[in-house]
């Protein structure tokens, strides 16, 4: 059980009407009860029935016109109401003994359905409103302590109508939609609130009620400012305060509350929007001029907190991002102005000089101003002109040195064809040149090999470079093939044709070998003279 709610628990006795301090019943004679039990007739029409069939335990009870009578506090000293299970247990007592009195005899009839009245609904009515008045407080207060939900409200104003049957149907919406410990207690409540008398309500019920209405209102005031005070600087939190807006606690505000929260929401929606801006235009400012910049500021774009702006503060900030992205670029572009001021006229600097000046124009073209690249173009064209004009010669003699023998390996580099003009095709034709010159010399090699090597092949060795295959020819029309793996030696014939190519004819295949001065090619095959 809660603290808080012990102490309650403790006074309630002393609270309740009649408990620790109920007077008992006045005395009353054989006689007096029989004038009293004669009454029942008279008073029937008011009579009290409390509950209806969907009640449960005890559904619905009466209390007979009787004891609501004035006779009723005339005989006894005090209203039914009042009366508690012992001055039943009493006055059932008094009952039986005048039953039982000879000289009651006549009287019997009247004292006897007056003592199945008192033993039966009276009884039943009076002992359930004695449990109704002591739960009652009991269940209110727990309700207060009840942590804060919307449907405490509506569920407050539904159980005060809830003594009628209209009213209590009205209630059980309200009801469902408490969170679970509160929904016992709401259950329990209504299960009290109708057997209370019209009378009951404004004293026991109402006061309590408007108490604790009071109170929730003021909770549901203070959930929603908290609840926008701890909103965080981002989109769900732009997201949860527009669901704070069409949330469950702004329905049941008082409007002059309403009002508040209302311009509460407007206030921190700014400061929302203000701390995401601010936030956004902290990164644009501290992104360094690097080639990662335009990434990082294009990032800053994608930003969930950037499409959440409205559109007038996105166009703001977009401005500013596109200057500064212009700003980077002229940075950029300087330094790597300054960079290829600083590099030497050599062959080894002109080629990624050419290079950089090639991708950064490429890469700061979307961004930079269009005179500022421009300006760019022009003079790292001046430069790479003039590293180009020095380094002229050291390519021709770099090109000098390349023997024949690295011929297929002598190729454009690729920044040749990004040197400004006319310096391409000027590099272009001394590396023609050169290829040109080793080809001729290559091919004037061949041809003098060729004609060394010219003749018949008769005595002639050929083997292949890692000794598999060797041949050797016996005369104009025979040779001889050994294959180091078998250590096999087999005969064949051989036929020469215009004396470029030899068709060998061996046992089980046939090759066809080519002569290209010093070697025998048939692709796959190749062997060279011994």
């Amino acid at each position: 059980m809660p603290k808080l709610l012990r102490p309650l628990l403790l006074i309630l006795p002393l609270l309740l009407p009649g408990a620790a301090a109920r007077a008992q019943l006045g005395e009353t004679t054989c006689p007096e009860l029989v004038a009293w039990a004669r009454e029942h007739a008279v008073h029937a029409d008011l009579g009290v029935s409390l509950g209806w069939a969907e009640l449960a335990p005890r559904r619905e009870v009466t209390l007979p016109g009787l004891f609501l009578a004035p006779v009723t506090t005339a005989t006894f000293g005090k209203p039914a109401l009042e009366w508690g299970r012992q001055d039943l247990r009493t006055l059932n007592a008094r009952l039986r003994a005048c039953v039982r009195d000879r000289e009651m005899i006549p009287h019997r009839p009247a004292l006897a359905e007056a003592q199945s009245v008192v033993a039966g609904a009276t009884t039943a009515f009076l002992e359930h409103r004695e449990r109704v008045l002591d739960e009652l407080p009991v269940q209110l207060g727990r309700l207060a302590q009840q942590p804060f939900s919307p449907p405490l409200l509506p569920f407050l104003a539904g159980l005060a109508e809830a003594g009628e049957q209209s009213g209590w149907q009205a209630a059980q919406p309200a009801l469902r939609d408490l969170p679970g410990p509160a929904r016992g207690t709401g259950s329990h409540l209504l299960r009290l609130v109708p057997y209370l008398l019209p009378e009951d309500r404004p004293r026991l019920l109402l006061p309590e009620l408007e108490r604790q209405r009071t109170q929730r209102l003021a909770e549901a005031r203070q959930v929603s400012l908290d609840a926008l005070a701890e909103l965080p600087a981002t989109p769900r939190g732009l997201a949860a305060l527009e669901a704070l807006e069409k949330g469950a606690v702004m329905p049941v505000l008082r409007p002059e509350d309403r009002a508040e929260v209302i311009a509460a929401q407007q206030s921190r929606r700014a400061a929302l929007l203000d701390e995401m801006e601010g936030a956004l235009r902290r990164r644009i400012t501290t992104v360094p001029a690097s080639p990662m910049a335009f990434g990082m500021l294009a990032a800053i774009r994608r930003d969930a907190a950037f499409g959440a702006l409205p559109p007038d503060r996105s166009a703001a900030l977009t401005a500013e991002l596109d200057a500064h992205s212009r700003s980077l670029a002229a940075t950029l572009l300087d330094r790597v102005e300054r960079n290829l001021a600083e590099q030497p006229e050599t062959l080894e600097a002109l080629g990624p000089s050419v290079l950089l000046r090639q991708r950064v124009a490429a890469a700061l073209r979307p961004h930079a101003e269009a005179g500022a690249l421009a300006a760019f173009e022009r003079s790292s064209t001046r430069r790479i002109a003039a590293m180009a004009e020095a380094a002229l010669p050291e390519f021709e003699a770099m090109l000098a040195s390349v023997p024949a023998e690295a011929l297929d390996s002598l190729h454009a580099p690729a920044w040749l064809a990004a040197l400004p003009p006319p310096f391409a095709t000027r590099y272009a034709a001394a590396l023609a040149d050169r290829r040109a010159a080793l080809e001729a010399k290559i091919a004037a090699a061949a041809e003098a090999e060729a004609a060394r090597e010219a003749g018949p092949l008769a005595g002639r060795r050929y083997a292949t470079a890692d000794g598999a295959m060797r041949l050797e020819f016996l005369d104009a029309s025979r040779v001889l093939m050994t294959q180091a793996a078998t250590q096999m030696t087999v005969a064949g014939s051989y036929e020469e044709i215009a004396g470029q190519r030899l068709i060998l004819t061996l046992p089980e295949t046939n090759v066809v070998l080519r002569r290209e001065g010093r070697r025998l090619d048939g692709g796959a095959l190749v062997l060279v003279r011994q």
